[in-house]
């Protein structure tokens, strides 16, 4: 910021905040030592509407953002292991043997939050997949026009239509029996993130609410994890070929 000095910013330099910084960096530089920040383990693909956000009237458009944003974030508190990608991603994607490779990714299936308006490349890359009974699920709205302003007429439906009440929105992803690499862990947000080591995978654990405290028995890439009671962030490592789960972290 022009003109600024060294005492601009929240506090700068006084903010206590600035005492915590040590140990979350040191936090993070375990993290990063386990899982190399490695993308998730994610069978499910999000298919973000930008092109209907970025066509769409400004209060209206205010609350798409909301719904998506709390579909994705519901996602990793049902165990469900998702990627958010956009039209074009999806339209790049290649079908074989029943999962959807895009870069070095693979899906099992594609969810579409609000695609009232999407590319013509990506509404064709839908029209195939569908045709190859791949699973593919619409949420609150369908296509009805492309990016070009071309009509949409198709036989899609919704699967179901965002609700505020939280719970009717778990309920209603959970009936899709999405595919995911892990089981549910109440309370928690879980991520499955593969390691640097051939069928090594990294299982993270972290309460949804700050400070409450998670625990259980649930799978993880075939076996067992019994997760100890935590109130904080966990990481358990997992060989799919040999041994039990390891917490690390």
């Amino acid at each position: 910021v022009l003109g600024a000095d060294r005492n601009f910013g929240p506090g700068f330099p006084d903010h206590e905040s600035w005492a915590l910084s040590a140990g979350f960096n040191e936090r993070n530089r375990r993290v990063l030592g386990l899982t190399q920040f490695n993308l998730p383990a994610a069978q499910v693909a999000i298919v973000y509407p930008n092109p209907s956000i970025i066509t769409g009237w400004g209060p209206q458009t205010y609350h798409t953002v909301l719904e998506v944003d709390r579909l994705i974030g519901v996602m990793p508190a049902l165990g469900i292991q998702a990627d958010v990608i956009s039209n074009d991603l999806l339209a790049s994607g290649r079908l074989e043997k029943g999962e959807l490779f895009i870069h070095e990714q693979r899906y099992r299936a594609v969810i579409l939050p609000c695609a009232k308006v999407i590319t013509p490349e990506c509404l064709a890359a839908v029209e195939i997949l569908k045709k190859k009974r791949f699973p593919v699920y619409f949420i609150n709205d369908i296509p009805l026009l492309t990016t070009e302003g071309r009509k949409i007429r198709t036989d899609f439906e919704p699967v179901f239509r965002f609700q505020p009440d939280v719970a009717a929105l778990k309920s209603s992803i959970q009936a899709l029996e999405l595919p995911s690499p892990c089981t549910g862990l109440e309370g928690a947000y879980l991520n499955v993130i593969p390691g640097s080591l051939k069928n090594e995978y990294f299982l993270t654990v972290m309460p949804v609410k700050p400070g409450a405290t998670v625990g259980g028995i649930m799978k993880c890439m075939g076996k067992i994890v019994a997760v100890k009671k935590t109130s904080q962030l966990s990481i358990y490592r997992i060989h799919t070929k040999k041994g039990d789960a390891v917490r690390v972290f």
